[in-house]
């Protein structure tokens, strides 16, 4: 997937395929179109989901392009969130603004947590030790995301802190304005 929101994707006519791989109007449909979304593009490792990227998965070089390119999907995210938030679909206004305000502060936790990942942080979680205790091992997996991220650059710390205080003072103003969790 592409900034612009440009797919590659067989099923969609957008890459070449073979058989089953491309759009049959018999036999496909939008459940298909799903779930390819999700398996093959929607994973926890999209840099290599570009053709001819996948033998390099192993190269400790394109390995932290991979995760280079993680912080710039959550940040860009972020961002989009952001702008979704703000400028709400019409249509769908009062049920993104229900929605950020019942489950931003959650998301927003969750991304300072990565966003503390230097490598400091990083390794003092990796040296948990999984054997003392059930809680340690439950510590480790609640801080540390479940793909290539950390340890985080100085860029991505930036980003999302000064982000997150725009959309934290977003759901603010919505809560002011009485948009409340029941909002309907």
């Amino acid at each position: 997937m592409y900034v612009d929101g440009h797919i590659c994707l067989s099923l969609l006519g957008t890459w070449n395929g073979q058989g089953s791989e491309n759009w049959s109007a018999e036999t496909s449909n939008l459940l298909q179109l799903a779930i390819s979304i999700q398996g093959l593009i929607l994973n926890s490792e999209p840099y290599f989901n570009e053709a001819g990227y996948e033998e390099r998965r192993t190269d400790p070089i394109y390995q932290e392009q991979s995760r280079i390119y993680n912080e710039a999907v959550i940040a860009l995210s972020l961002q989009s969130m952001i702008s979704i938030v703000q400028n709400p679909f019409p249509i769908f206004r009062k049920e993104i603004i229900k929605h950020c305000v019942d489950k931003c502060k959650k998301y927003l936790s969750l991304l300072e947590n990565w966003a503390s990942l230097d490598s400091v942080e990083y390794e003092r979680i990796k040296a948990i030790d999984q054997s003392s205790s059930s809680s340690s091992t439950e510590e480790k997996k609640l801080l540390l995301p479940g793909f290539s991220l950390p340890p985080v650059s100085k860029g991505f710390q930036l980003s999302i802190r000064r982000h997150s205080i725009v959309l934290s003072n977003i759901i603010k103003s919505y809560i002011d304005l009485n948009y409340t969790t029941n909002t309907e």
